[in-house]
This record gives C-alpha cells, sequence and structure tokens, in this order.
C-alpha cells in the first residue's frame, strides 16, 4: 500500500511539474508577442502564439483573434474570436472582439452578433446603439426605435449628437429651441477655456428644475468648478427627472467621492445595478467598497460577475484573484493569479499574491 501511494504522489507531483512548466511557457509566449505586437509586427506575434496554441485555451483564442485582426487578415479573426466565444459563451469580451472583423466582413453577420450580445446584456449602450443605427439607415424607423429608447433611457442627454438627431426623426420631437442651443453652445466653449463660472452663468437664461440636460450639465460644471453642494443639488434634480437613467448617477458619485460620503457613492452605484446589473462599472465600484471593508464574500458576487463577461481584462480579474485568496480559495486564486501574469507579464500584485499561496 505504501508504495503504491508512493507511486501516485509521485506521479502527481510530475503532473504539477508539467503544469506548471505549461503554464510558464505560455506566459513567456504571451510576454514575447506582446513585445511583437508594440512593435507591429503581428505575423510574428501570431506565429509565436501558435507555438502553444491549444484549442481548448480561451485566452490564446482571444489573443490570436486580436492579432489576426491587426494584421488585417479579418476571416482568421473572426475564426479565433468565435472559438473563443464558443468556450465562454458568457463572455461579453470575445463578442465584443468580433465585433471588430465582422464590421468589415459581414454588416448581416454583425448585427446579428450585437443581438447576441444584447441577450447578455440587454442594457448594453454600444449594441443598442449600432442595432438602431442600422435599422435607421434601413428606413425602419419602428424597429430603430426600440433601440435607440433604451439608450436615451439610460443616457438621456444624448449618446452624441447623431443619435440626438435620429432620435427626433424617429419620434418626431421638435428641434431644440435656438436660445437652449446658443446658451448650451457658448457653455461649452467655455468650460474648454476652463471659465467654468463662465460656462454656469451662460445657463442662466435656460435654467428650468424640470429641465433635465440643464440640470445635469450644472451638475457637472459646478464640480468642475469645486461646488460640490451646489453640484449634489443638480444632480439629484436631474435623478428626481430621470430616475432609470445612469449618467446622472454616474456624474453625482464623482462629487460624492470628494466629499468622502462612500455609502452613498454604493447606494447609486446599487440604484445603477437596478436599471443595468451588467453594468462593470457599478459592479467594480461595489466590489471594492466590501472588499475594502472585509467583507470578501459579498465582494467575490461582484468581481465573478464581471470577469465572467471579461475574462481576460485585468482590474476586476487581479481583485477577483485576492478575494478568492483572502477566502481561502487556494486553487482558484492560484489559477487567477496565473491568468493575470499571462495578461500582464510581471505584474507585482500577482506575484505577491502568488507568494502568498506557495
Amino acid at each position: 500500500m505504501k508504495t503504491i501511494t508512493r507511486i501516485v504522489t509521485a506521479l502527481l507531483i510530475v503532473v504539477s511539474a508539467a503544469n506548471m512548466h505549461a503554464q510558464i511557457t505560455q506566459q513567456k509566449v504571451f510576454q514575447k508577442s506582446y513585445a511583437l505586437e508594440k512593435a507591429k509586427d503581428y505575423g510574428s506575434a501570431i506565429t509565436v502564439m501558435k507555438e502553444v496554441y491549444d484549442k481548448s485555451s480561451y485566452e490564446i483564442n482571444l489573443r490570436l483573434g486580436w492579432l489576426y485582426y491587426k494584421a488585417e487578415d479579418y476571416q482568421e479573426s473572426v475564426t479565433y474570436y468565435q472559438n473563443a466565444s464558443n468556450l465562454e459563451p458568457q463572455a461579453l469580451e470575445a463578442k465584443n472582439g468580433l465585433t471588430y472583423p465582422l464590421s468589415l466582413l459581414d454588416i448581416e453577420k454583425l448585427m446579428e452578433l450585437y443581438k447576441k450580445i444584447l441577450e447578455l446584456d440587454p442594457m448594453d449602450v454600444n449594441a443598442n446603439y449600432q442595432l438602431g443605427y442600422y435599422y435607421y439607415n434601413k428606413s425602419n424607423l419602428a424597429q430603430a426605435k426600440t433601440y435607440f429608447e433604451k439608450v436615451i433611457a439610460l443616457y438621456p442627454s444624448g449618446y452624441d449628437q447623431y443619435l440626438r438627431e435620429t432620435w427626433r426623426d424617429v419620434t418626431k420631437q421638435p428641434v431644440v429651441a435656438e436660445k437652449i442651443v446658443t446658451a448650451f453652445t457658448k457653455s461649452y466653449q467655455l468650460e474648454y477655456t476652463k471659465d467654468y463660472a463662465g460656462a454656469i452663468a451662460a445657463l442662466k437664461d435656460v435654467d428650468d428644475p424640470t429641465y433635465y440636460d440643464v440640470n445635469l450639465r450644472l451638475g457637472w460644471l459646478n464640480y468642475l468648478k469645486g461646488m460640490f453642494r451646489e453640484s449634489v443639488n443638480y444632480y439629484k434634480i436631474a435623478i428626481d427627472l430621470k430616475p432609470d437613467a445612469i449618467e446622472p448617477r454616474i456624474g453625482i458619485n464623482y462629487v460624492l467621492t470628494s466629499l468622502g460620503n462612500n455609502d452613498e457613492v454604493i447606494a447609486q452605484n446599487k440604484k445603477i445595478l437596478e436599471v443595468n446589473p451588467q453594468n462593470t462599472y457599478s459592479n467594480y465600484a461595489v466590489g471594492m467598497y466590501y472588499y475594502n471593508k472585509g467583507d470578501y464574500g459579498s465582494a467575490l458576487t461582484y468581481f465573478e460577475k464581471i470577469v465572467k463577461l471579461y475574462p481576460f481584462t485585468y482590474d476586476a480579474l487581479i481583485k477577483y484573484a485576492w478575494t478568492n485568496l483572502k477566502l481561502g480559495k487556494m486553487n482558484e486564486a492560484k489559477a487567477l493569479f496565473d491568468r493575470v501574469i499571462t495578461l500582464s507579464p510581471g505584474d507585482k500584485s500577482a506575484l505577491e499574491g502568488l507568494s502568498m499561496i506557495k
């Protein structure tokens, strides 16, 4: 029995050593490919990655999808991004990458991909915007409206000037009064020169407690001027006018952070997550709040959600690794720290975490 135990133990040591060697090799290959990409030698970066190609590796397929896109081999880029997406079907990261080559190859397939993205995150602003844009250009205004409505609901002041103009076409809204346009234009010009007091004064003639856009803008300008209390008041008016909008809650968080009101910042982020549970900005913020309070169990939930959507993205991945470590989940933490080092070679935080596991 002792002989069998020793044999099994020896085999486990050999397998573990082989896995560690493979992990180190992969990390070195990624590091070399990053250097070649930086030098814009995409062909060599691809060749290096192919040396460790594993069809079951999400990270390798994701990386090759990006490198082939940079090398302008769009069909191969699609192939590898699709492989990555198949390996992690709940991840937005690979699907977002896939939009780049598809936008140059097949618009119809691109639109189908955006619809798949919306199955994972119905409030994804870019996917809704792109689908609205697509149907608008096809003169299918009713269909365009369904997508633009989501963007406008989250960002009522407008995703960009194009959306504001097309939204008026779709909904037959009247053109904004010249007086308001003039006031906003002057305000933007003065903000650009950092004359925040002048930018605020420019809106005086159109200041109205029932006008969302003005209150949102005054919230931002008062924040820039360092008038935090006034900024909070304007942002709160904007929030009351559009309670499902994300933009005023993000805006007020800048001010509340400056005031040190972290509990209210988290309350605003939780409101954002009620509207859009997949919002990475708010999931990360709430995760960090609990992490810093030592409530690692609660923090894990928020970081995990981001990592499922973006498995190979640094900020959430490193905090997810540390949270697992704090919870005593050593195997999970080690695998995550190894992935961080693959993504960010020589990362000090990941190496520190690994040293604590060993």
